[in-house]
C-alpha cells in the first residue's frame, strides 16, 4: 500500500510475521547538485541548424548529441532510504485477515485474527508532524518483535521486451509465515541507538553517471509502548507490548 505526504513516503506490505516499510525521501537521489548545461551549445545551434538546411541531417544529429545535448547525459536516479522491517516473534497463521487502504484518511490498515485473538496495524504519514507513524494493537503481552533496518539495494531492472505477466498469479495459498531474508544493502549505513526507546540510522546515497555522491540521509526511530522497549547497540526491540505507537 502506498503512503505519502509530498515530501516524505512508504510502502506498506502488509506482512503477518515480518511487516516491512519502504521509505522514500524526495531529495535522496544519486550523485550531487550539479550544472548539466552544455557550454558549448550556444555556439553549436546555428551550426546545427545550417546544417539541416543544407540537409546534412546525420552530420546535424552528431553535432548537436556532443555540444548541445545535457553532460552528463543521463539524469541523476531516485533512490529509497531503505526498509525497516518488523520482525514478530510468536506469529501465528491468521484465521481471518484483510488490508484496506483508506483514501479519505490516508492510512493503511493490516487487520488479522488468531488463536490469540484480534490484531490491527494501522500507517500514515503525517504531513504536519513530517513523519510516518504506526499503531500497532495485539491481545495482551503479544506484541514481541524486533527492528531492522536493511540499506538501499541496487534496482534489478526486468528487459524491456519482457513479455510476461506484471504480477505472478501462481494459484498458491499464501505463506502467511513468510519472511525476507535481510541481505546487506548497497549503501554503508551506521544504525546507533538513540536514547532508551528509538535508534538512528545515517547513510550515503550513490554515485550518479558521472557525478560522485554528495548526499547523506538520516532516518529515525522511536517506539512508545505498554511493554518493554529497549534499545541497545543499535537493536531495537519491543517485549509484552499490547499497544505501541512507532514513528
Amino acid at each position: 500500500m502506498p503512503l505519502g505526504n509530498g515530501r516524505l513516503g512508504a510502502m506498506v506490505f502488509g506482512r503477518v510475521a515480518q511487516e516491512r516499510w519502504q521509505l522514500n525521501i524526495d531529495t535522496l537521489w544519486s550523485g550531487g547538485p550539479y550544472a548539466p548545461e552544455n557550454p558549448r551549445a550556444h555556439a553549436a545551434i546555428p551550426r546545427v541548424r545550417a546544417l539541416l538546411a543544407d540537409g546534412r541531417y546525420a552530420d546535424a544529429a552528431a553535432l548537436a548529441s556532443a555540444d548541445v545535448m545535457a553532460n552528463p547525459l543521463q539524469q541523476m536516479a531516485y533512490g529509497t532510504a531503505g526498509d525497516l522491517f518488523l520482525q514478530f516473534e510468536g506469529a501465528l497463521v491468521p484465521e481471518h485477515y484483510g488490508r484496506e487502504l483508506d483514501l479519505e484518511s490516508a492510512i493503511a490498515r493490516t487487520e488479522f485474527r488468531d488463536a490469540r485473538g484480534a490484531h490491527t496495524r494501522s500507517v500514515w504519514v503525517s504531513s504536519p508532524h513530517q513523519a510516518l507513524v504506526s499503531q500497532l494493537h495485539a491481545p495482551q503481552g503479544a506484541l514481541n518483535f524486533s527492528l531492522a533496518y536493511r540499506a538501499p539495494r541496487r534496482v534489478k531492472y526486468i528487459s524491456p521486451e519482457f513479455q510476461g505477466l506484471a504480477t505472478e498469479l501462481s494459484g498458491r495459498a499464501p505463506d502467511w509465515l513468510g519472511v525476507e531474508a535481510l541481505e546487506e544493502g548497497r549503501s554503508p549505513v551506521t544504525v546507533a541507538s538513540d536514547g532508551a526507546d528509538g535508534i538512528v540510522i545515517t547513510g550515503r546515497n550513490e554515485k550518479g553517471p558521472g557525478i560522485p555522491a554528495a548526499l547523506s540521509f538520516a532516518v529515525r526511530v522511536r517506539v512508545i509502548s505498554d511493554g518493554e522497549v529497549t534499545s541497545t547497540n543499535g537493536r531495537l526491540a519491543v517485549r509484552g507490548a499490547s499497544r505501541l505507537t512507532a514513528s
